[in-house]
């Protein structure tokens, strides 16, 4: 994965399962670009993931992903030099990526970050507090959108050497966290994922 620039686009997800699409892309034309690890060992990859029919709910969205083809470029419909380019080209001209099963996938509404996806550069790691099978636990600083910071434990997932399966485990319990809101509950502010 090569296009540094999708990392700054409001509507890039990073590892966000497919469980949690349902909830985001609900209108047909809704969009957003993720990335996935296809199979264990192999390269991450960025994947368009698009509400085609919103009547199908969850079976409604598709998944395209961009096939690197040769250095430098990426493939999805049209070939481009990035991601970006290419998205932007679709999101213009209006025109179908592709067709799936005679539906044409268009994209119209890219779907920004949620509150609980956090940034890398707003984490400040301080010191680390314990360790465990997925990764390690750490002290650290959290800046938050009112741009104040608050003092945070922050799980440290060692992505290299999770499969698929442990990535998901990890994303359903951040789901179930992010609905608690209570004083007695630890508070859950997001899921950034921190590579080390």
């Amino acid at each position: 994965m090569g296009d540094a620039a999708i990392h700054t686009l409001p509507y890039f997800h990073g590892l966000l399962p497919r469980e949690d699409l349902i909830q985001l892309l609900k209108v047909s034309g809704d969009f957003l670009i993720r990335s996935t690890e296809p199979r264990p060992g192999q390269q991450r990859q960025y994947v368009l993931s698009v509400m085609v029919d919103e009547k199908l709910g969850g079976d409604g969205i598709k998944h395209l992903i961009f096939n690197s083809t040769e250095p430098g470029k990426y493939l999805l419909g049209t070939m481009n030099d990035t991601v970006t380019n290419i998205i932007e080209h679709y999101s213009r001209s209006g025109t179908a990526v592709v067709h799936l099963n005679d539906l044409p996938v268009i994209i119209k509404t890219p779907i920004g970050r949620q509150k609980w996806e956090l940034l890398h550069d707003n984490i400040q790691v301080e010191k680390k507090l314990g360790a465990g099978a997925f990764g390690e636990v750490c002290m650290g600083k959290l800046k938050l959108s009112n741009g104040t910071q608050t003092n945070v434990a922050i799980k440290v997932a060692k992505l290299e050497s999770l499969t698929k399966a442990q990535i998901k485990e990890i994303m359903a319990e951040a789901r179930i966290m992010r609905t608690f809101d209570h004083p007695h509950v630890v508070k859950f502010y997001g899921a950034p994922w921190m590579i080390i």
